[in-house]
Formats: structure tokens, C-alpha cells, sequence
């Protein structure tokens, strides 16, 4: 017989006997069967092996013989066994429970917060930005030699002064009809003098853009929801107010052509 064939477990090739537990924790041997209170033994081949009638179980001093004997003990469920005798199995679940208990404790804050989570650019948020918006148009005014004033690229266009003007102004208007409810936004300067001298254009840039900061200080995050009509459409106040996060970049942008055109370098753009 191969060595492989005298491992498997066959009613010829073991021995099933039921060991008295209180006896193995007087002697402190442990079973074979972990759990159980029955032991099975391999018996060798050869000469001296048993065969099925000799296989014997032996439970509570009743003996069993036979195929049946060992089928019947293999196929017992194992007693319960004491605390002191029982094999501790880890439990995935009760390994998970830990972290699951850290992670609804993570978590609670969020859960014991007020459902009311900002869905907008706060006021702050905005007015920093305006802040941006000013520094970077003085920059573009410095820049801009007197004489490229009344410069256009092309028919039809607004030239610099013009540009310029649009820009401050629009962030003024839309901050002042939004907040206001009123499209009547106050003068800046003088049109026919701002136009054409950069020190009054710069002057009127300063003064639009104090107006739009001063609009959103005036105005708080409760009210940021509230729905108002611009431009003849109804919508929250504070997407009517993003709309100087589009406005602004996408006007002065288009004066870069009129600076390169006339040999100037546009100004770095720094977004903090």
C-alpha cells in the first residue's frame, strides 16, 4: 500500500474511541478531536492491521464494532465543552465591530449637525474675490500706456478705456441690482474725462469696485437664499451674485490682445 493510501481515512484504517473528558483533565492530555470527546487514530497496513470487525467504539463502556462503528463516530457532533477545555475561534464579525464602532464615532459630528450645510459661496468667499477682481484690474490699468486709451483692435469693438470701464462697472451692477433689488447704481466719475486719462480712469475702477465690496457687506449668508429676480429671472441671490466670478475674468481678459498688440506684456495673474 502507497504511502498516500494509508492516510486516507477509511473504516479499515482507523480507530474511534470516546475518552472520558473528566479523565483527560486529570491527566492533562488533550484530545485528538478538538471539542469532541471522541479521538481518531490512524492505524498502519501491514501485517498487523485490523480490519473492519476490529475497528471498535468504545462510548460510556458500550462497544460498537464494524464499518458502522466508525461512520457513526465520524459522523457525531462533537459535545460542548467547557470553558476551560473550549478552543477560542476568531469571529470575523466581532473582529469588524471596533472599527465599525470607531467609524459611527467619526462620523457623529456630521450626524448630530444641523442638516443645513451652505450649498453657496458664502459672502466672505466673495468678497475676497472682488478683492482679486480690483488688484488685478489696477494692474491692467498701470500697464496700459496713455496713449492706448482709445485703442481698438478692430471696428466695432469697445476700445481699452471703454473695456476697462465695462468691467468695473459690471461687478458694480450686478452686485447692486442683486442685493438692492434697484438698477439704478451710482455715478463713478465723469465718462468724458475717466475715458480718456488714465489717472481718472483708474479713479473710477477704485470707486466701481469699493461699491461691489461694499454691496456684499451689506448683505448676509441667510440672505444668500433668498429668491430675487435678475435680468428677469427668478433665482436664488446667490447664484445671481456668481455671476461676478464669470463676468469679471472673461471681460478684462479680452483686453490682453489690446496690451500685446501695442508691444505691452499683460500683467501676471494671481488668483490668492
Amino acid at each position: 500500500m502507497t504511502a498516500a493510501r494509508r492516510w486516507l481515512i477509511s473504516p479499515a484504517m482507523i480507530t474511534v474511541r470516546v475518552r472520558n473528558r473528566r479523565s483527560e483533565m486529570r491527566s492533562g492530555r488533550r484530545s485528538g478531536l478538538v471539542g469532541s470527546s471522541m479521538a481518531i487514530s490512524r492505524v498502519g497496513s501491514g501485517p498487523g492491521s485490523r480490519g473492519p470487525d476490529q475497528v471498535k467504539e468504545s462510548y460510556r463502556g458500550h462497544p460498537v464494532k464494524g464499518e458502522r462503528a466508525a461512520i457513526l463516530a465520524l459522523s457525531r457532533p462533537p459535545r460542548a465543552t467547557s470553558p476551560a477545555t473550549a478552543v477560542h475561534r476568531p469571529n470575523p464579525e466581532a473582529s469588524m465591530r471596533p472599527f465599525q464602532l470607531l467609524t459611527a464615532l467619526a462620523l457623529l459630528p456630521w450626524a448630530a449637525s444641523p442638516l443645513v450645510a451652505q450649498k453657496f459661496i458664502p459672502q466672505s468667499a466673495l468678497i475676497a474675490m472682488v478683492e482679486i477682481h480690483k488688484a488685478s484690474l489696477l494692474k491692467y490699468i498701470d500697464a496700459a500706456p496713455d496713449s492706448m486709451l482709445g485703442f481698438r483692435p478692430t471696428k466695432g469693438v469697445r476700445n481699452f478705456a471703454e473695456q476697462i470701464e465695462h468691467t468695473a462697472a459690471g461687478d458694480a451692477f450686478i452686485a447692486h441690482s442683486a442685493i438692492t433689488g434697484s438698477q439704478k447704481v451710482p455715478a463713478f466719475g465723469d465718462s468724458a474725462v475717466y475715458l480718456h486719462s488714465k489717472p481718472a480712469l483708474r479713479a473710477f475702477g477704485v470707486a466701481a469696485m469699493d461699491h461691489t465690496i461694499q454691496m456684499l457687506r451689506g448683505v448676509s449668508d441667510a440672505a444668500m437664499t433668498e429668491e430675487i429676480v435678475q435680468f428677469g429671472k427668478k433665482l436664488p441671490r446667490y447664484r445671481a451674485l456668481m455671476e461676478l466670478l464669470d463676468h469679471f475674468p472673461w471681460t478684462l481678459g479680452q483686453t490682453v490682445p489690446y496690451l500685446r498688440m501695442n508691444g505691452v506684456t499683460p500683467p501676471e495673474y494671481t488668483p490668492f
